[in-house]
Formats: C-alpha cells, sequence, structure tokens
C-alpha cells in the first residue's frame, strides 16, 4: 500500500463517515481521483477492512482490526505531500512505481499531481531514463496503464537512490526512530565481528535495511538461488549479516529469510573504497590482472607507463574485490571527496574514467562518478609519487667516431647519471638533421653541431672531466626547463574568446576542427574527443570542462581554449560549463602530461582567477592565469 492510499484510509477511519469532496480538498486531488484512491485501498485491503460508501458519504467496515493496523503502521517510502516541480513529480511518480505492483494510468496520476497527461508523459521520459540506471523498466498496456518491470533487488537499489538525500535530514519522529533502531542492531552485529566498514558504508547499509524491511512488509523478497546463497554461507559477511537479522529480529520483530540474510552480505562485501586496509584479503590471480589491464588502458590512452608501480596495481587490485560486487549489483557508493578530486587531480580522475570500459567488460557496468573518484585517489597517488622522484630525461648522444664510439659514451652516461636518465638514443653528425626530436629532452654533443635544434645542446668531452659530470648532472637534474616550457601548451591561435554554441556536440565540434585546422593534430581528433567525452564527461566544477582524445595524437601536448557566450549544460547532472580547456596530450606522453595537468588543475582551482578569465575574456589574462600557476 503506497502512502497516498495510507493517508486517505487513515482520514475516513478518523472522521468516518467522510465526505468524498472533503476528501478531495483535504488531499487536494479531484473527486475523481479520490474515488480512484477507493478503489486501490479495497484491492490492498482485500479479506483486512473495506471501504463502502452511501450518498457520497464513506466509511470503513473492519474484518482484522490486528492487520489493519500493521498495513497502515508500515513504513510509507513516499513523501505524502504534491510536489509542485519538475524534479519532485518525477521522484514522487518513481517512489510510487517501484513501491506497487498493480497498473495505473497516466490521467490518474495527471489528476492527482494537477498536471496535464502531455506534462505526465514528459516526466515519464525522466522517470524511464531513472529506472534504466539500475535495468529497470516501465511496462505499458494499453487500458491498464504503467508499471515498473524488473528484479526486487534493482527496485530497492533505485529506492534507495531517491530516499538517500532525504533520510539524513528528516523530521520524522517515527520514521528517525526506526532509523536508530536498525543503526543500532548493526553497530550491535559489527562490534562482535571481524567485519569492519566505513561510516559511509555503514549508512548505505541501514539505508537498505530500512528499504528491506518497508518491501518485506508488503511481501516483496528479493531472490537468490540456492547455490549463490550457499557460496555466501562460509563467508565472515554471511556470519555478520545473520546477526544483524537476528538483532532486528529481536528488536523490531521483522523476519528476515536466507536470501534477505544473502543480500545484506552482499552489501557487506561490497564495503570497501579503494583506501587500503590493513589485514586484507588475499589479492586474487583475476583482481590483478584487472588491475593491470586498467593500467595498460591508461598506458593507451594517456602514454603514461604505469607497468613499474607495484603499488599503484596493488591498491587497484584491493578496491576491484568490493568494486565488483557494486558494479555486479549496482550498489551505490557516495563519495563526499568526489568535486575536490576532480578539481584537483584532473588527471587522474581522467585515468580513472579511462578504466570504465575494462570494468564494464568484467563486471557489466559502468562505474558511477563517486566510484570513478575512488579510483582517480590511487593514480593520484601514483602521479604524486613520480612528482617527487627526480624528473627523468631522455637524451640523445652525438658524436663523430662511429657505432663502437657511441656504445662507450652511453655506458659512461649510464654509469654516471643513471638516476637521472630515462633513455639514451645515439647517432652521428649526419643524421641529426633528420632526427626525430619529438621524445628528446636534451642533445649531449662531443662536436659543434651547425643546425638549431628544438631542444637544449650542450658541448661535452668524449673522456668525461669532473668538471663535465658536474655541470651534466646540474642540468640532468634541473626541472627549470620545465616551467620555462608550460607556456608553449597555448598558443594565441587556438584561444577563443567567443564561442557561439548551442550545445556541448557543437562546442566539441567546433574547437576540435580549430585545432586540426592548426596542423597539430589529424582529422580524427574530433571523432577521439567526441568518443571520450560520451564515455565520461570532463566538467570539473567552476563551469571549467577539460575534453581529450580517446589516445594521444599529436607530437607535442597542446591546449584549445574556447570561452563560451552561454553556459551549456556538459553532463546528465545538471553541470554547466562556459569555459573549455580542449586538451590533445603528446604520444610521447609521460612527464609532459603530469606537468600540464597539475598546470590545469592550479588554474580550475583558482577561482578567482578564472572568474576574471571569464569577464576579461583575453589572451592577456589567460596568459597571467597560467604565469601565475607557474613556478
Amino acid at each position: 500500500m503506497d502512502a497516498r492510499v495510507k493517508q486517505l484510509v487513515n482520514m475516513i477511519e478518523d472522521a468516518q463517515p467522510v465526505a468524498v469532496a472533503v476528501l478531495a480538498k483535504r488531499l487536494e486531488v479531484s473527486e475523481r481521483a479520490v474515488r480512484n484512491y477507493i478503489h486501490r485501498a479495497n484491492d490492498n485491503l482485500a479479506g483486512v477492512a473495506r471501504i463502502v460508501g452511501s450518498k457520497g458519504q464513506y466509511r470503513i467496515d473492519v474484518a482484522r482490526a490486528d492487520e489493519l493496523a500493521r498495513l497502515l503502521d508500515g513504513a510509507a517510502l513516499a513523501h505524502p505531500g504534491i510536489p509542485d516541480t519538475r524534479d519532485g513529480r518525477v521522484s514522487f511518480l518513481l517512489n510510487d512505481l517501484l513501491m506497487r505492483s498493480q497498473w495505473v494510468t497516466i490521467e490518474e496520476y495527471a489528476d492527482l499531481l494537477y498536471v496535464s497527461a502531455r506534462t505526465l508523459s514528459n516526466d515519464m521520459r525522466l522517470v524511464e531514463q531513472k529506472l534504466a540506471q539500475f535495468d529497470l523498466t516501465l511496462e505499458k498496456r494499453p487500458r491498464y496503464g504503467i508499471r515498473v518491470a524488473g528484479g526486487e533487488s534493482q527496485r530497492r537499489l533505485c529506492l534507495a537512490s531517491l530516499v538517500r538525500p532525504v533520510l539524513p535530514d528528516t523530521d520524522d519522529a517515527k520514521l528517525a526512530e526506526r532509523l536508530r533502531a536498525i543503526a543500532a542492531c548493526v553497530d550491535d552485529a559489527l562490534t562482535a565481528s571481524p567485519v569492519t566498514v566505513s561510516s559511509l558504508a555503514s549508512r548505505n547499509l541501514i539505508m537498505h535495511l530500512y528499504i528491506a524491511l518497508g518491501r518485506i512488509e508488503q511481501g516483496c523478497y528479493v531472490p537468490a538461488a540456492e547455490s549463490d546463497v550457499q557460496k555466501l554461507e562460509g563467508t565472515r559477511e554471511y556470519a555478520a549479516a545473520f546477526q544483524i537479522a537476528a538483532n532486528i529480529k529481536d528488536a523490531l520483530g521483522a523476519s528476515m529469510p536466507r536470501e534477505e540474510v544473502a543480500f545484506i552480505a552482499i552489501h557487506l562485501l561490497g564495503r570497501g573504497t579503494g583506501v587500503p586496509e590493513k589485514g586484507s584479503a588475499v589479492i586474487s590471480d583475476e583482481m590483478w590482472e584487472i588491475a593491470s589491464e586498467m593500467v595498460r588502458a591508461v598506458n593507451d590512452e594517456f602514454r603514461f607507463d604505469f607497468s613499474g608501480d607495484l603499488e599503484l596495481r596493488m591498491n587497484l587490485a584491493r578496491h576491484i574485490g568490493p568494486l565488483g560486487y557494486r558494479l555486479e549489483y549496482h550498489m551505490h557508493m557516495d563519495n563526499p571527496m568526489l568535486p575536490d578530486i576532480k578539481t584537483r587531480f584532473p588527471l587522474a580522475y581522467s585515468m580513472a574514467a579511462g578504466t570504465s570500459q575494462v570494468l564494464e567488460r568484467h563486471f557489466g557496468s559502468q562505474p558511477s562518478d563517486e566510484e570513478l573518484g575512488y579510483i582517480a585517489m590511487a593514480f593520484a597517488l601514483a602521479l604524486e609519487q613520480q612528482a617527487d622522484q627526480p624528473r627523468r630525461k631522455r637524451i640523445l648522444i652525438v658524436c663523430a667516431s662511429g657505432a663502437g664510439s657511441a656504445r662507450m659514451l652511453e655506458h659512461q652516461y649510464r654509469k654516471q647519471f643513471g638516476m637521472y636518465i630515462d633513455s639514451i638514443e645515439t647517432c652521428d653528425v649526419a643524421r641529426v638533421g633528420t632526427f626525430d626530436f619529438s621524445h628528446i629532452d636534451y642533445v649531449f654533443t662531443t662536436v659543434p653541431l651547425n643546425v638549431k635544434l628544438p631542444v637544449p645542446v650542450r658541448e661535452a668531452d668524449f673522456f668525461l672531466e669532473t668538471s663535465d659530470v658536474n655541470a651534466i648532472r646540474k642540468v640532468l637534474s634541473d626541472d627549470t626547463a620545465q616551467s620555462d616550457s608550460v607556456g608553449s601548451f597555448f598558443s594565441r591561435a587556438l584561444f577563443f574568446n567567443r564561442v557561439e554554441a548551442p550545445s556541448k556536440q557543437a562546442v566539441l565540434r567546433y574547437l576540435s576542427e580549430r585545432a586540426v585546422e592548426s596542423g597539430r593534430v589529424d582529422a580524427q581528433f574530433a571523432q577521439e574527443v567526441a568518443e571520450r567525452e560520451s564515455a565520461s564527461a570532463t566538467s570539473f566544477g567552476n563551469g571549467v570542462a577539460m575534453p581529450h582524445g580517446m589516445h594521444p595524437l599529436s607530437a607535442e601536448a597542446f591546449v584549445t581554449v574556447g570561452l563560451l557566450e552561454h553556459p551549456i549544460l556538459w553532463d546528465e547532472y545538471g553541470h554547466e560549463v562556459d569555459i573549455v580547456f580542449m586538451v590533445s596530450f603528446a604520444r610521447s606522453g609521460g612527464d609532459e602530461a603530469r606537468i600540464l595537468s597539475s598546470l590545469l588543475a592550479e588554474i580550475f582551482m583558482d577561482r578567482q582567477g578564472v572568474e576574471r578569465l571569464r569577464e576579461r575574456r583575453s589572451w592577456h589574462e589567460l596568459m597571467a592565469l597560467v604565469q601565475a600557476h607557474t613556478a
């Protein structure tokens, strides 16, 4: 029985007989809607009570008073008030549809909500979108109406997403008392259990139990295969779930069958948030391989090689275990740090989003933004640790004495400067003019060069003296060159201060076409940016977005900047954007991507600087913002 019907029954029971006009006025609906409610109430009360009418007056004849009291005392998940906004109506419709099993017509809802059938039809499109996130559909049948179709567990998870923002601030004393009783049952069971949960996971579990009890009171249970239940019964999570269920029976008088206990155990198995815990379970080969796939996906998209970072793979593998349960069963995990993570660590967040397809392939659904935020923390830590290490350089050694001499020089440089060097290449003087320097940081040469090169050049003797060793070590350990070059990421030709575009797709198309016209990237870039953005939106708060391609496509990293004439909707969460930094990462990847990302993160967090750029819309203001965060 839904909340609206319960309200009607209570009104009649408190003041019977009651005129239909009085009921319509109190419920703020039409008399036709009242009669529809009475029809629904009698369906729900079959064998317990019946509402009867005579000459427009209604009373209730009770056959089983105890059973009627139980039905009316059950937790109502829907708000009894009539919403007057689109979002309010959508929440109301979702609650009502999820809590009922009977058919209902659009016309009934239109009468109830005081809106036209056309408005309700538009609202229903949003309802269907929300249901689809939980693998639920809206079943439609002529002359019957509509109802939700899908599994019980999916219904509960969808209900949880609706109830979650309401419960912490509830002023319903009865509801608050019920929540406290459930919380006490959980706390008592977990105190005596080796299973530990975070405060967020505990809150989610209490919410799940609140919804589960309401559904159980309506006779709706979560189905589970016997083999799945047996598989869970040997775990410590099932033991904790069993004790929680026992506590609930003692405290609230509600019995939970084995299938419901198993579903509580699944919630406990999905409790992890990616922060490593001492005493974590042994990492399985499957989790390790998935973590390795995630690292490879990041390397493919960003040319950032974490293959040697054992700690990163360990953190990812630990996180994947509980994450897998949440993805498989569509469980929600709050992430209160998400806005800060997206703003402070845009590269790490983009890397996390780049692993979505790997996780979807293994667990059947893509992670939410909240889940990506937790994954991003692992990548942010790895990036920070790399930044703390001396930046290893890629060098080219030029000599005129042949391959043997070149190998001797390479050996000397590795011996003396190995901790500063990422890679060494050699070539003779004749090939310097045609050499590809896109992946070289410095050139060391034993002979004078008569050509201008795009990277710093230093002459050194074939046999390194102490003064040469000290000078070269100083060059290789000095990172000031990187701060001097960050301005090269931006070009006045790729700065657009008046972009008029009606949609996100139009903005992406306009800026990617300008990038292609610059000759720094080919036509594939536009498609790559669109595909990457459709996989996961790149809005980072403060009205700023950082779209980029699925893969690095340019010889050097660069940014195309667009200031929009009007903010546009950027994602399904309602974030609006009016400043776009479209990034093309270099094929060589590595440190350059980290430097650019760190710079953009500093810019995104500078709210005053971004606001000045928004107001003044000038190249000079952009450069002032860049220079303010280049140190």
